[in-house]
């Protein structure tokens, strides 16, 4: 309207198909499920939030010690109905035990001021299972190349090793940072 210079805008708005999300081969309480996958704090549905979700479950199980955890997400789609359900399998395996952190070939700082920047924490009083996922240790090992790239090791590689039945104890496992 180039009397007022204003426009007049029409949207057409599709919503898309109503979406319920289950977990199957595990439980968790609706709040943690809200918690961990993206898809309800978002309202939308792609493939990166579905996969994000299913790294957040991924580590949730880990951190309650199921290190050997899988998690698929799949999606059906009800055309009849306009509706899509999410599904998030979970094959949780036996339950572990991180029994041992330990650290190898650094020369330049202490023990303790690697493992102070850690979130990786073997068993002990507080932490039954220990606190381990994959993600955890990868963060891990960004923090520690920092630590060393920032006092001039710009070359520095960390990798780690994980050990299944440490020890011949079944369930039991030990990461090594190298």
């Amino acid at each position: 309207q180039p009397d007022t210079n204003t426009v007049d805008y029409v949207f057409h708005i599709e919503r898309g198909p109503t979406v319920d999300i289950h977990l199957k081969g595990a439980s968790l309480r609706k709040g943690l499920l809200k918690k961990y996958i993206p898809v309800y704090e978002e309202n939308a549905v792609d493939d990166d939030l579905l996969n994000e979700g299913r790294r957040n479950l991924r580590d949730y199980f880990q951190i309650k010690g199921y290190f050997d955890v899988e998690v698929q997400v799949k999606q059906e789609y009800d055309q009849a109905k306009d509706h899509l359900h999410v599904i998030y399998q979970v094959e949780r395996s036996e339950k572990h035990k991180l029994v041992a952190v330990d650290i190898e070939g650094n020369k330049y700082f202490r023990d303790s001021e690697i493992r102070e920047r850690m979130l990786t924490q073997p068993a002990g009083m507080l932490l039954v299972q220990g606190r381990f996922s994959q993600t955890l240790l990868s963060r891990d090992l960004e923090s520690i190349a920092s630590l060393y790239r920032d006092n001039g090791f710009q070359q520095v590689k960390v990798t780690s090793e994980v050990q299944d039945d440490y020890r011949g104890q079944q369930g039991h496992i030990r990461a090594v940072i190298h």
